[in-house]
């Protein structure tokens, strides 16, 4: 089979053949429904085929079919798979040709024969006999006759064998279909299948080799150890080896649905896998004589935050009274996320290395609140005793059960580099629906990273322990990854739109900030803002925390019936709903909306880190959004400093670490990490006259664009 000319238009024809016989049933909006139909169909189809040309080659040797038939009868094992089904005409028939030909009682007969096949192959047992093709749900039918015998016809349309396509196709295709299943499973789909994108880059960073022992705990319907072994075939493949030890896989699944998924794709692929079922949390199956199986990579993408609704069990008692020893950290309190990393490390040899996707929460949680702290603990464990290399971040909507960003978080028990690779790929996706996918450049970009071990703007960097320390072990990329800071802009003014003006008052402020403060850095061989200001007599350094103080006071607090209700844009600042809009979009009753005075900040912690942070300069008092943060400016700093400075690049920059949450615009950040933010404050003259001067800067522009405007005009 051609590889490049022609493998795509196969593997395209072959997709869009099995989704049209999935839709065969009800259409596309409810194929999804069927899955435990459709896919034991095809399954048994491939089955069919490929024992039909096991047949054949037999055939060849004895001379007719008949006799072929007979000879594996007697001995069974002169095939991988036996069919007892047998046509009236083995000459001229196919064993698909006994389903195809199925006229009466198609669902009792059809699961009658898929009952037969799995007596027969005690590996296929429970994994296509599970399903009654002729179940009822309140006397009705669940797959009548007729749909069942227009999805038999549309199977039918293609030959599945050895001959007619190769595994890796017809693996492909099936992996097709579980993700067009995934798409209209809604929350459920997070169960049983991973983005095939992002199996692949996990499976690249795992890089197993031949031989190796590999396992998902929680595998779902397999993908991720499939592709293990398909990137370890393509690696062989470059280096032209043809003779190598396939992978072994092993993994586990407590749903009887999903784990019949992964037993049959295993088959598709033509890969033997050890697939067992049951909750590898509470009951791990895989043992060996000094306790449970360890393995030589790890590989999962367990369901998020998971706790005691899907896992009552869970307790403190649970992670100190396991008798497996898989829980060094301890409890992870009422969220499973950690305890299955705990799990999944313990499982690893001593040279193992384990990729797995946990929900970006699982990365911030317990920082900076004492009163949540057993996550932080654990990810303390993994960080002090330097078993994670790389965290990556993942886009945002790519996964079928949620719209949030997630991570993959790499453990490496033989780690030789200093540091964790934190990796920023939320840029890198291609829009499609309902889900993006994570893009080719992304995957490339991130494995070339991961084999440099280099730093890149804005995509990646090399992230200290100490430094993960200070930042009270948060692991989430975003809040280590440099961006690229613009301190000197160059901008024709003359070539500005006019409804650019107020975005552009910021370039200026940056730039007013960025050449005050160059040549003092300069002259006192200093590299950061920071650091200048402690070295400035007179100046300092100070987090927010010493320079605000928070505001909780609400409308019901004040005397004040008719306080105008004000909005924050990123652009223009606080300015009267009724200005913006033409008239209040609040709510009747504001009793609980926050006042804000002249000279008082406010933040949108939902989107600050785009700018929408300012002071109200332009109003005496109005109320804002109980969403909104409000701040008082201690006795001693100059508002319109603080509002200049909080919107500069580089603390702007701080609001896009600080961020977290799983969806970007929903990422906050919270008051206790606000007020952690450092900014340079001058003595209050100098502090007077900066302010001073912006403001004539910004009074100069103003008139230069009112006079462009006139003359355009």
């Amino acid at each position: 089979m051609a590889k490049q000319n022609g493998n795509g238009e196969k593997v395209k024809s072959m997709e869009s053949w099995i989704w049209d016989a999935a839709c065969s049933i009800r259409g596309a909006a409810d194929a999804a429904k069927y899955k435990d139909y459709i896919l034991p169909l095809i399954f048994v189809k491939r089955l069919s085929d490929v024992f039909d040309d096991e047949i054949d080659r037999i055939a060849e040797k004895v001379k007719t079919r008949t006799k072929a038939l007979q000879l594996v009868e007697r001995d069974k094992s002169l095939v991988r798979f036996y069919m007892p089904i047998r046509p009236k005409d083995p000459e001229k028939e196919t064993t698909w040709d006994v389903i195809r030909t199925l006229s009466d009682k198609i669902g009792q007969q059809l699961t009658d024969i898929l009952r037969s096949v799995a007596k027969e192959n005690t590996s296929l047992q429970g994994i296509i006999d599970r399903i009654d093709f002729n179940a009822t749900t309140h006397g009705q039918r669940d797959i009548d006759d007729d749909r069942l015998s227009k999805l038999i016809e549309k199977i039918a349309e293609k030959r599945l064998g050895l001959k007619d396509v190769e595994p890796d196709i017809i693996g492909r295709s099936y992996e097709y279909l579980i993700r067009k299943f995934a798409e209209g499973s809604g929350q459920s789909a997070g169960e049983f299948y991973t983005p095939a994108e992002v199996g692949v880059l996990m499976a690249e960073i795992m890089d197993a080799e031949p031989g190796m022992e590999i396992y998902d705990p929680c595998c779902g319907s397999g993908g991720l150890l499939i592709k293990c072994e398909l990137v370890m075939e393509e690696k062989m493949k470059l280096k032209s080896k043809t003779k190598y030890a396939p992978l072994k896989l092993f993994g586990q699944e407590f749903t009887p649905a999903t784990w019949a998924m992964s037993k049959m794709n295993m088959v598709i692929h033509d890969m033997e896998g050890d697939i067992e079922i049951g909750d590898s949390m509470k009951t791990p199956k895989f043992k060996s004589k000094s306790g449970l199986k360890i393995y030589d990579r790890v590989i999962a993408n367990p369901m998020w935050n998971q706790g005691k609704d899907s896992l009552p069990y869970i307790s403190d008692d649970f992670f100190i009274n396991d008798e497996y020893n898989r829980f060094p950290a301890g409890s992870s309190g009422g969220n499973a996320d950690w305890a299955w990393m705990q799990l999944i490390c313990s499982a690893l040899n001593k040279n193992g290395k384990a990729a797995v996707i946990l929900d970006t929460g699982a990365g911030t949680r317990g920082s900076g609140n004492e009163n949540n702290s057993k996550e932080k603990e654990i990810r303390k464990y993994f960080v002090d005793n330097d078993l994670i290399e790389t965290i990556i971040l993942l886009p945002e909507n790519i996964f079928y059960n949620t719209q949030n960003a997630s991570i993959i978080i790499v453990i490496n028990k033989k780690k030789k580099k200093e540091g964790i690779m934190m990796m920023d790929l939320t840029e890198f996706y291609e829009k499609s629906r309902p889900k993006n996918f994570l893009s080719k450049d992304g995957l490339t970009v991130a494995l070339d990273i991961i084999k440099n071990w280099k730093n890149v703007i804005s995509v990646a960097t090399v992230t200290s322990t100490e430094t993960i320390i200070e930042n009270d072990y948060v692991l989430l990329p975003s809040r280590y990854v440099d961006n690229e800071i613009n301190k000197n802009w160059e901008v024709d003014i003359q070539n500005k739109f006019i409804a650019d003006r107020e975005a552009f008052k910021d370039i200026l402020i940056a730039n007013f900030f960025a050449t005050y403060f160059k040549a003092k850095k300069e002259n006192l061989k200093v590299e950061s803002d920071i650091e200048l200001a402690g070295k400035i007599s007179g100046w300092s350094a100070k987090p927010l925390s010493e320079v605000l103080d928070q505001s909780l006071l609400t409308h019901s607090d004040i005397k004040f019936d008719k306080a105008p209700v004000l909005s924050l844009t990123k652009d223009f600042g606080l300015v009267l709903q009724s200005t913006r809009f033409g008239h209040s979009v609040a709510i009747e009753d504001t009793t609980s909306y926050k006042v804000v005075k002249k000279g008082w900040l406010a933040y949108n912690p939902m989107v600050i880190w785009e700018g929408a942070i300012h002071v109200l300069k332009n109003e005496e008092i109005g109320i804002v959004s109980p969403a909104y943060r409000v701040w008082i400016p201690k006795k001693g700093i100059d508002y319109r400093y603080l509002d200049y400075i909080l919107r500069t690049p580089q603390v702007m920059d701080y609001y896009r670490r600080l961020a977290s949450g799983g969806v970007k615009r929903r990422r906050i950040v919270s008051e206790t990490d606000f007020v952690t933010i450092m900014i340079p404050v001058p003595n209050s003259e100098t502090m007077k006259e900066l302010a001073n001067q912006l403001d004539d800067v910004l009074k100069t522009f103003d008139s230069s664009m009112n006079k462009l405007k006139f003359e355009t005009k």
